[in-house]
């Protein structure tokens, strides 16, 4: 049930500001952060959903990834 959820909710999210915005000229801009470094597996998803959904969306919909900034 959980796992439905975490797959449901983005995309109904995504399609939501998509029949909202896509009419307009001006692209949407998501910002998707995260409390992990970006060599790990949830980054490397992340990375993978925003190019999903730009290419989806003709790049109308842009989702900017945030990983940990680096304690260096």
């Amino acid at each position: 049930m959980k796992k439905g959820f975490y797959i449901v909710a983005p995309v109904l999210l995504i399609l939501t500001l998509a029949s909202s915005g896509l009419a307009q000229d001006k692209p949407i801009s998501l910002k998707l952060g995260h409390a992990v470094a970006p060599v790990h597996p949830y980054h490397l998803g992340a990375v993978k959903f925003s190019e999903e959904v730009a290419r989806r969306t003709g790049g109308k919909i842009k989702v900017d990834v945030y990983p940990r900034p680096s304690s260096e």
